[in-house]
C-alpha cells in the first residue's frame, strides 16, 4: 500500500487526487490530508438543503460535491481527513467500514485516545463523535475516507450546516444522535494536527507495511485538470435541474431519503433521490426505472424487477423503496 502526501491544503486538490488514485491507479493507497475551510457534500446530496449557502457566500468558503455518499461535512486545517483506496481480485458487493476504520481506531488507541466504532460508521470518543465517514464502490476497487476534529471551528461548522427538519417521516426506531466534539476537547493533550498527522502517520506505517510514493509532474497535471474541469465546475456541484417542483423527505434505517420530482397523472417525473445514504450503483439508474411509470405496486414491482434497490441505496429494501414512492403522490 502506498503512502501518499498530497502537500496541499486545497480542496479542489485533494478532492481530485482522491478521485485520480481511485480510477486510475491499480495500487492501494492511504493518505492523510487535510483542507483550508470548506464545505463538502456527498455524492447524493441537493445543496440547498445541506448548506447555508448565504453563510458560506458571506465567509468566501466553497461548496464541493465529493464521489461519496454520506452527509455534508466542514473542513478546516484543523480537521485531519483519511483515505484508504483498496482492490481485490473479485468485484467488492458490499460497503466494509470496519476494514479502513480499525487501523485508525487502533492509531488513536496507541496515543492514549479510547475510540469506538459505531453501527453507523462515526467513530466516538467518551460518546461523542469525533469522526465521520464515507464510501465508493467501483467492481473491484473501493475508496473509503472520513474525517477527524481535532479542533475545528464547531461554531462555524454549525452556522454552515443546516440540520435536518424533524417533520420527514421515520420509518425506524430513532436513535439519539450522537454529539460532535473535537479531540482536543475531549482529551487534553495539546497536540495540534500536525502532531496528530505525524502520530497517525507512523502508526499507520507500522500496521500496514507503507511505502511512500510522491506524486510525478504528470499525476499532478492530471490531477489539476481535474479539479478544474469537475471539482471546480459549479455544474458538478450545482447541477441545473435543482431543485423540482414537490420535495418530500423520509428517514429510514440506512439514512434520510429526500425526494425532488414533478407529478402528473398519477406517475412522476424528473425523479432526483438525495440524502446521506451510502450507494453501490449509480442512483440514476434506479430514478429512471420508477419514472413515468403508474404508481402502483405492481407496475413498480415490475419496473424494479431487474434492480436490486440495494445496491442503490445501501440497507434499503424493495419493499420500502416502493412504499417510499408511492407515498411521493400523498397529500399533493
Amino acid at each position: 500500500m502506498l503512502f501518499i502526501d498530497t502537500k496541499t491544503q486545497n480542496p479542489y486538490f485533494n478532492l481530485a487526487c482522491e478521485d485520480y488514485l481511485f480510477h486510475d491507479f491499480n495500487e492501494d493507497i492511504c493518505m492523510l490530508w487535510s483542507n483550508t475551510p470548506s464545505l463538502i457534500i456527498g455524492n447524493n446530496q441537493n445543496p440547498y438543503f445541506e448548506i447555508n449557502i448565504r453563510k458560506a457566500n458571506e465567509l468566501n468558503i466553497p461548496i464541493i460535491r465529493r464521489i461519496t455518499g454520506g452527509g455534508a461535512v466542514y473542513h478546516d486545517t484543523n480537521n485531519l481527513n483519511f483515505t484508504f483506496i483498496k482492490s481485490r481480485a473479485e468485484p467488492y458487493e458490499n460497503l466494509d467500514f470496519s476494514l479502513f476504520l480499525m487501523p485508525i481506531i487502533r492509531a488513536l488507541n496507541e496515543n492514549g485516545i479510547t475510540a469506538e466504532l459505531t453501527s453507523r460508521n462515526d467513530v466516538l470518543v467518551n460518546g461523542y463523535k469525533i469522526s465521520g465517514n464515507a464510501e465508493r464502490i467501483e467492481k473491484n476497487r473501493i475508496l473509503h475516507h472520513g474525517t477527524l476534529l481535532i479542533n475545528t471551528d464547531l461554531f462555524q461548522m454549525k452556522q454552515l450546516l443546516i440540520p435536518h427538519k424533524t417533520s420527514a417521516k421515520h420509518h425506524f426506531t430513532k436513535s439519539v444522535p450522537h454529539q460532535t466534539a473535537n479531540l482536543n476537547d475531549l482529551y487534553k493533550t495539546g497536540r495540534n494536527s500536525k502532531n496528530w498527522f505525524e502520530l497517525l502517520r507512523n502508526s499507520l506505517f507500522r500496521q500496514l507495511r507503507l511505502d511512500r510514493y510522491s506524486l510525478s509532474t504528470a499525476d499532478h497535471d492530471k490531477i489539476m485538470l481535474l479539479a478544474k474541469t469537475k471539482y471546480m465546475d459549479k455544474h458538478w456541484t450545482f447541477p441545473e435541474d435543482l431543485p423540482h417542483a414537490f420535495k418530500k423527505s423520509a428517514y429510514y434505517t440506512c439514512g434520510l431519503l429526500e425526494a425532488d420530482f414533478t407529478a402528473q397523472d398519477n406517475m412522476i417525473s424528473n425523479l432526483k433521490l438525495f440524502g446521506d445514504f451510502f450507494q453501490i450503483k449509480d442512483i440514476t439508474d434506479l430514478t429512471d426505472a420508477v419514472s413515468d411509470v403508474p404508481l402502483n405496486i405492481y407496475s413498480l414491482e415490475k419496473a424494479l424487477q431487474p434492480l436490486d434497490v440495494s445496491e442503490y441505496i445501501s440497507g434499503l429494501t424493495t419493499t420500502d423503496f416502493i412504499k417510499f414512492i408511492l407515498s411521493l403522490m400523498e397529500e399533493l
